[in-house]
């Protein structure tokens, strides 16, 4: 394949395009009063796109132009970014098709509208922002979006982390910490980007551009809100940090200033920005608040406010506590009294050097570093006392415990004290094929001694679980003194955890409707509803059908 020619008669066919000259893996061209170039691969090299670039281009006016330069034959060039590579699947392209989409690109970009224009702009306002920066900050804000003080804070150990937190947010490592008093931080949400470039060659931002976000003129770039409190906010620190947040193409958009003031007068915000300002910075801004990250990754937000306890901290509850706070849970409060062992190390989270160690406390280790506003308070075996005098703190509760004892025991707790928010619980079968979950509303009918019961009212085993006695048996490892460990692997545990997720997020969003039985296997995923409510149960199936139905005295 003549790789130069195909680019040729593409050229000399768009009668928008003037040739100028071919090179060796090059061909420049004039499109509409500039200079172009498009550098072509070889055909087999079929992953790869043309690339765009500008010849001796000096104006900084358009988006998606590079700011670096770079010397081909002698010319001084600059890229132009048309793609997205997650975007777009260079393989499925034929080399023509490749050309023709190139030389579109440029073409739909030149094209632009000016409100288009600004657009693009500020969709790569980082890119421009973050290469002026001298310094960055991480910055903590909750989750509302209005201006607020935020306090600066240093790390003791070695002095070069610096991160701005919100008085609203509390952070489980704060003694690493150790406060500023003379740097002063203030988050200001920009509600009308409008006119609102990125720092560019020669165009650095100035006190004009910030206070044509703050002062509200020519356009409302801050809500009526947020100017009033900055003229009311007194500040006399040396410095402050303003974060800056606007939202384009509904993505969110944080960059900082730096201000250095000439004095430290104690003055409302507004006044000293007006009067008082020495020096401006450029700022990378890491928004890692909990609330923004979870939105970012497209979490469930409205489960960051929820209470949750988790009553076992073995091999399913330690995989249940860690994706319970990667899906939005914060605030966990765990059950367990065991301790982890070598025996057990391949299916739980925790490693090796925990061996002897109770396994609530390695899991509040490990998930409050996962992330500052975790916060994990463990316990000791829930006991049917313990149980009475917690449960009205916790908006769900999540047994993963292997005892059925335990469960059944707490079960019973739960109808007499006339517990009306739901409780999950799940446990795995031996020989790792087979899990269940069941959702208790206790104000309807069904528990977890129906599954222990026949249609006569008699205990029995648990009837759902599949294995029979003797394959249980099986694979029931014993210590020699009384103590046993079931096998079932870990690929279990995997699949049980994404289902109870996927419920959990359910049931805060209000879409569980009836008490439920969820059986799953390695094929499949069933819901028998309510079909596991034993009329004869002797635990619930005597309940006062108006009792159970009366109104939440709360």
């Amino acid at each position: 394949m003549d790789e130069k020619y195909i680019v040729k008669s593409i050229l000399e066919a768009d009668s928008d395009i003037t040739i100028i000259s071919h090179a060796d893996g090059i061909s420049y061209f004039e499109l509409f009063g500039s200079e172009y170039g498009i550098r072509y691969f070889p055909e087999k090299e079929r992953t790869k796109f043309p690339a765009i670039v500008v010849r001796n281009y000096d104006k900084y006016d358009f988006p998606h132009i590079m700011t670096f330069e770079l010397t081909i034959n002698d010319d001084i060039c600059r890229c132009i970014c048309l793609y997205e590579d997650e975007k777009i699947v260079k393989y499925l392209y034929s080399y023509e098709e490749k050309i023709i989409e190139t030389l579109r690109r440029l073409k739909a970009l030149l094209q632009l509208t000016e409100r288009e224009i600004e657009t693009e702009f500020q969709k790569e306002f980082l890119h421009y922002w973050n290469g002026e920066a001298e310094t960055e900050v991480d910055v903590y804000l909750n989750k509302e979006r209005c201006f607020q003080r935020l306090n600066l804070y240093q790390d003791k150990k070695e002095g070069i982390h610096f991160r701005f937190v919100s008085s609203s947010i509390k952070l489980n490592n704060v003694k690493a910490y150790r406060h500023i008093a003379n740097v002063e931080g203030f988050y200001v949400p920009i509600i009308d980007n409008r006119r609102i470039f990125p720092p560019v060659k020669g165009k650095a931002w100035t006190m004009r551009e910030v206070m044509d976000i703050i002062d509200g003129k020519p356009y409302s770039r801050i809500s009526r809100d947020t100017f009033d409190k900055i003229l009311i906010e007194k500040s006399k620190a040396a410095k402050i940090l303003l974060i800056f947040e606007m939202i384009v193409e509904q993505q969110s958009y944080n960059f900082g200033l730096l201000v250095e003031f000439c004095n430290q007068t104690k003055d409302n915000l507004m006044s000293r920005l007006k009067k008082c300002v020495q020096k401006i910075t450029p700022c990378v801004v890491n928004r890692c608040d909990y609330y923004f990250l979870n939105k970012l990754i497209g979490n469930d937000t409205s489960l960051i406010d929820k209470k949750v306890a988790v009553v076992g901290c073995g091999s399913l509850g330690s995989y249940v506590d860690e994706d319970l706070v990667k899906v939005g849970v914060k605030t966990l409060f765990l059950y367990d009294s065991d301790r982890v062992t070598y025996a057990n190390i391949l299916r739980h989270k925790a490693i090796l050097e925990w061996e002897g160690y109770h396994k609530v406390g390695y899991m509040k280790s490990r998930l409050e570093a996962i992330h500052p506003e975790i916060f994990v308070e463990i316990k000791g075996n829930m006991l049917a006392d313990t149980l009475k005098d917690d449960i009205k703190k916790y908006d769900l509760i999540i047994f993963t415990v292997g005892s059925s004892d335990v469960q059944l025991a707490l079960n019973r707790v739960f109808i007499e004290e006339g517990y009306n928010k739901l409780v999950i619980y799940v446990w795995l079968e031996a020989g790792g094929k087979d899990s269940h979950i069941l959702i208790v509303d206790y104000s309807k009918k069904g528990c977890f001694e129906c599954l222990f019961t026949d249609s006569s009212g008699k205990l029995v085993n648990n009837k759902v679980n599949k294995l029979s006695d003797e394959r249980i048996e099986r694979y029931t490892l014993k210590n020699g003194c009384g103590a046993t460990r079931v096998a079932y692997g870990t690929s279990v545990l995997l699949s049980t955890t994404s289902v109870l997720l996927d419920i959990i997020q359910k049931i805060f969003n209000n879409e569980v409707n009836e008490n439920s039985l969820i059986n799953i296997s390695p094929i499949k995923v069933v819901n028998n509803g309510n079909s596991f409510v034993e009329r004869e149960c002797k635990c619930c199936g005597n309940r006062n059908e108006t009792k159970m139905h009366q109104d939440d005295p709360s």
